[in-house]
């Protein structure tokens, strides 16, 4: 049985995470699926967000013995996380970003 290693999301270990982001919600995902978001546009938002990510120091990855990521928990600071630029990002997203959206305003009306 493989021995799996978490480590803090880094500069170092970010390839392998974007990939790991990508082949998780790209081809295993029913919304982005559905939406026929091609890998280079999802893989240029995966990149963004794992960037922004890595200087949040909020996120882990989980490594296999050759170290490359096989899992991960993106997170961020809903209070102060920052900005976030949708330029590069394609429109095929909105439906995804609108939901997130929603939920984000929902769950801080309380807080």
């Amino acid at each position: 049985m493989e021995k799996l290693k978490f480590s803090l999301l880094t500069n170092k270990n970010l390839h392998s995470a974007i990939g790991c982001v990508v082949k998780v919600f790209l081809y295993d995902e029913p919304m982005t699926k559905n939406l026929k978001i091609t890998e280079l546009e999802f893989k240029i938002f995966a990149t963004l967000i794992c960037k922004k990510c890595v200087l949040g120091k909020l996120s882990y990855v989980c490594k296999n013995p050759r170290n490359k990521v096989v899992g991960f928990c993106l997170n961020e600071d809903m209070v102060s996380g920052g900005d976030f630029s949708f330029e590069n990002i394609t429109e095929k997203m909105n439906p995804i970003f609108n939901i997130l959206e929603m939920l984000d305003s929902s769950y801080l009306r309380d807080k």
